[in-house]
């Protein structure tokens, strides 16, 4: 066979190769990097705007570790008698769940004190860092359930979905609804497999909220029977999240758990 003939031959079936290659590349690349999911994306954003916010569950009071409450407590993470304190005071309260989206990974002297308190109310859902360094093997033993607090913001920048599961680990809101749904007889049945799209709330609006400092304020006394309670910082700059809503005035991580 002539060679020239021969080489043209060769070239014209690598095309095929070559830009069937090049094209499963890109598409491995696209999937890992989600573009492919921008539509969908758009759409949710779509439907989010035209919905409106969602409406806050009645349920859920929200207790802020706001900038007065840093002021006066000092910074984070904070030091871990003030959730001894903080416990004690919602045992009196009688809530259905405490959720704690707070750092209390590293041991303190404290521990014994609040694992038992946690004991005693029962119902608290902590949040589980993936690494094993950062355990605290006396309050998780004495928690309800753990949860992860990941979430990962679009290429915006806003935050629309949340992953339900972790290696293995449910996310700290998932975990928390499932407590919640245990105590009164019916687990919820969740497809952790995937993400959750979030229907997020105007967070100007929420209706029931207190400070960390008014909840610590001895005459403080009110009841939250068969509320939900999640305790998170709010101040400015902790873990900002932006929402569909609330771009000049981010959310946090426990706005998150809580929608």
């Amino acid at each position: 066979m002539d060679r020239s003939l021969l080489t043209r031959s060769l070239t014209l079936l690598r095309r095929p190769v070559l830009l069937g290659g090049i094209t499963v590349l890109v598409g491995m690349v696209s999937l890992r990097l989600g573009i492919w999911r921008g539509p969908e994306r758009v759409l949710h954003s779509a439907w989010i705007q035209v919905k409106g916010p969602a409406d806050w569950d009645p349920r859920v009071i929200l207790v802020e570790i706001d900038e007065a409450s840093l002021e006066q407590l000092g910074t984070l993470p904070l030091d871990r008698q003030i959730y001894v304190d903080l416990m004690e005071r919602l045992i009196a309260a009688d809530p259905a769940l405490v959720v704690l989206d707070v750092d209390l990974f590293a041991p303190a002297s404290a521990d014994p004190r609040l694992a038992e308190l946690m004991e005693q109310q029962g119902q608290v859902v902590l949040p589980r860092a993936l690494s094993p360094w950062l355990r605290n093997p006396t309050l998780e033993g004495s928690a309800a359930a753990l949860g992860h607090q990941i979430h990962i913001p679009n290429m915006d920048g806003i935050t629309r979905n949340v992953p339900l599961e972790v290696d293995s680990i449910p996310s700290l809101g998932a975990a928390a609804w499932h407590t919640y749904r245990s105590r009164s007889g019916s687990p919820a049945a969740m497809d952790l497999s995937d993400s959750l799209w979030l229907d997020w709330p105007d967070l100007e609006q929420i209706p029931q909220r207190y400070t960390l400092i008014e909840l610590l304020d001895p005459n403080w006394a009110n009841r939250l029977a068969d509320q939900i309670v999640i305790v998170g910082a709010t101040a400015a700059g902790v873990d900002p999240i932006r929402t569909p809503f609330n771009n000049d005035s981010p959310a946090s991580s426990v706005h998150l758990q809580a929608t």
